[in-house]
């Protein structure tokens, strides 16, 4: 009745009008017992309204309320117009079945199948990460062990009945100030003597806890035992026994930053870019259809999940021959593991940083003639047997004392401390001078610009709601990018392949 109120060209139209080619009642039927439970709403229903909530990046009960009164939304699901909805606790409870029987990627992997049929995967798919803000506020070392202490004991009230020996468990608490589950302390959080004095009963009452746990029958319970691990964790992370007081630990390079959302993590997509969360890493062809996704946390490397997305290409028939990148994925260890899965990454070679010092890049290194040619035109053959900071043998060539000691460019090269240089090669130096000699041959500088399409579909993605995560926790944010990456897909699918603006 209302669909030709819509744009042909809105995403609504499209959900409505070709949804069916790759959303189906049958894919989802293994999620459903045919005996018990009370008749259910169609998972191809739900699954397009997962899709629409990513595509207008809505809360549940937004979502089910834009179902009951939006007419865009009743035509992307095919529902009558008297369509009242559903509860929103379903979502949820959809979401979870997803995530349980192995049906998260389901719709997303549908439209990349569709697309190489239809030639859209190409042999070019660039590679880039973007951050995900997680959904968990940041909480500072005070709130981390306190919410880490009331989690556990949590924990133990609900498993404490299974546990013989451990009904009259009690925690005597030291503080005076402070009782789980009642906030922060009462305290003048702008006096260091009280704050001082705060962490050290919180330290104290943690340990307590940790002690009296690990000496109890619930320490083999599951469910205790994740949150035992993670207050021993934080304590470890944040802690710093001192001779006169408890110290507070600053930084840390894999540091728990919420009890609410342990896998979210602090890092960094640029020396000055801190991401809070998560990153979202994605393959995507020239046409702008993503072909694979994965979410880490924010610390990981951007190279950590490539080799398991290639594997994931490979096994569904779209691997590609080149992944042009930026300088996150251009060091010789990934070049050659990507390689070895027949690979080529075009990425600009890392500038070293700027210095009084001639770096390494200035200096020649002929691996066929096993030979190191400074900057003043010496050439050295002499090396030894050392090893990189992952213990691999490697080759250090060195120059002659005389020849540094009379060089002109000495003050250049070598601090008066040092009697001469020494250059050590990567384990994997094949790999960083071939990419070394392809940046400065003809056409380079245009096969790294084909790497802007992977920027454009992300931009895209965070208009989706992909800027931040709807959910906590690894998994679940991965669902949340493979169902924007899925509504990228059915965008893209539905439309002329020349290139347009979104709908």
């Amino acid at each position: 009745m209302c669909g030709g109120l819509l744009d042909k060209d809105s995403f609504y139209s499209k959900l409505s009008d070709f949804g069916h080619q790759w959303i189906h009642d049958e894919d989802y039927a293994g999620m459903y017992s045919l005996e018990v439970g009370r008749p259910c709403v169609p998972p191809s229903t739900l699954v397009r309204a997962l899709l629409l909530q990513n595509y207008r990046s809505c809360s549940d009960h937004e979502l089910v309320e834009r179902i009951r009164f939006d007419l865009r939304y009743k035509v992307a699901l095919c529902v009558p117009v008297d369509y009242a909805g559903f509860d929103p606790s379903l979502l949820s409870i959809f979401r979870a079945r997803l995530i349980l029987h192995k049906k998260d990627k389901l719709a997303f992997e549908k439209t990349v199948e569709a697309a190489r049929k239809a030639g859209l995967i190409g042999a070019v798919q660039p590679i880039d990460s973007m951050p995900i803000l997680g959904a968990a506020a940041l909480q500072d070392t005070y709130t981390l062990i306190r919410t880490g202490i009331e989690k556990l004991l949590l924990a133990i009230r609900k498993q404490r009945d299974a546990w013989k020996g451990s009904r009259g468990f009690k925690y005597p608490f030291s503080s005076k100030k402070y009782r789980p589950g009642a906030g922060k302390a009462k305290i003048d959080w702008n006096d260091k003597r009280q704050k001082a004095e705060h962490l050290d009963e919180l330290v104290k009452d943690a340990s307590a806890l940790i002690e009296a746990v690990e000496s109890s029958n619930m320490a083999k319970s599951e469910p205790v035992q994740v949150q035992l691990q993670l207050l021993v964790r934080i304590l470890a992370q944040d802690i710093e026994d001192g001779e006169d007081e408890t110290k507070i630990v600053k930084g840390g390079k894999d540091r728990v930053i919420s009890t609410n959302d342990p896998e979210s993590r602090h890092g960094h997509k640029t020396s000055s870019k801190l991401i809070k969360g998560y990153k979202g890493h994605f393959t995507v062809s020239e046409q702008e259809v993503v072909t694979s996704v994965a979410v880490t946390p924010a610390n990981a490397a951007d190279t950590e999940p490539v080799e398991a997305m290639v594997d994931d290409l490979e096994e569904r028939e779209v691997k590609p021959e080149r992944m042009p990148a930026d300088c996150g994925y251009a060091g010789a260890d990934f070049r050659a593991s990507m390689e070895a899965k027949g690979v080529e990454i075009f990425a600009k070679v890392p500038q070293p940083p700027k210095g009084e010092r001639f770096p390494k890049a200035q200096f020649k290194i002929d691996l066929e003639a096993k030979t190191v040619t400074c900057p003043a035109g010496v050439t050295t053959a002499t090396s030894k047997q050392a090893k990189d900071s992952k213990g691999r043998p490697v080759e250090q060539f060195h120059f002659e004392r005389e020849s540094c000691a009379g060089c002109q460019l000495r003050g250049q090269c070598i601090p008066d401390s040092e009697k001469n240089r020494k250059i050590t090669l990567l384990y994997n130096e094949e790999q960083a001078q071939r990419a070394k000699q392809k940046a400065s041959e003809p056409g380079f500088t245009e096969e790294i610009k084909r790497r802007i399409v992977v920027e454009r579909v992300q931009g895209r993605l965070q208009s989706y709601g992909l800027k931040k995560a709807r959910y906590f926790g690894r998994v679940k944010t991965l669902l949340q990018a493979m169902l924007a990456a899925a509504a990228n897909n059915i965008w893209r699918l539905t439309s002329p392949l020349s290139a347009r603006g979104e709908p």
